[in-house]
């Protein structure tokens, strides 16, 4: 900060890594440097700054997933004191994919494809047929991208025309 002002100042960022601890010769610290040469580097300190300069309340409604991904990692690791490392980012990025709304919306949207493409397929289905036709059309009614998704399955099935796939044709006509 610099009379009330903040600017980006990368040899002080990196020498405040230093005396946190990490060793130049590290891993870590190649990567550090690298990245406090980048672009993103920029755009990240850019990014604190206006967060710096927000108000109490309006970081109060900013929602939890317009949070940039390595805020939340930093604040992660500093909160519980841990090592900034591959292994302990890794491990909170895979905690915050899990748990965010847009992975489970892809996820569902990934078995909806799945159970089309199974209805759909030559070898008989594996299971009840009107309870899977009865869930697919539900998961349809709670989220359009879903029915989308089961469409271009139906027109991928139907556009298949070679003369041996003539049951996917029918069974997309079917659902």
């Amino acid at each position: 900060e610099t009379l009330g002002t903040f600017w980006l100042d990368r040899r002080k960022f990196l020498l405040r890594k230093k005396q946190l601890g990490e060793k130049e010769n590290s891993p870590m610290f190649i990567v550090l440097r690298k990245f406090s040469s980048s672009v993103m580097f920029e755009a990240f300190v850019k990014g604190r700054i206006e967060d710096m300069k927000m108000t109490a309340r309006e970081r109060s409604s900013i929602m939890p997933h317009h949070i940039p991904l390595f805020d939340i990692c930093c604040k992660y690791l500093s909160v519980n004191r841990l090592e900034f490392t591959i292994t302990n980012i890794r491990r909170i990025v895979a905690k915050t994919v899990v748990s965010c709304t847009r992975h489970i919306a892809v996820g569902k949207s990934i078995a909806v494809r799945a159970r089309a493409l199974d209805l759909t397929a030559d070898t008989p289905f594996n299971g009840d047929i009107a309870e899977a036709l009865s869930d697919l059309v539900e998961s349809c009614r709670e989220c359009n991208t879903n029915l989308s998704v089961v469409f271009s399955v139906i027109w991928h099935r139907i556009g298949q025309t070679k003369g041996s796939m003539w049951r996917h044709q029918l069974l997309a006509l079917h659902l």
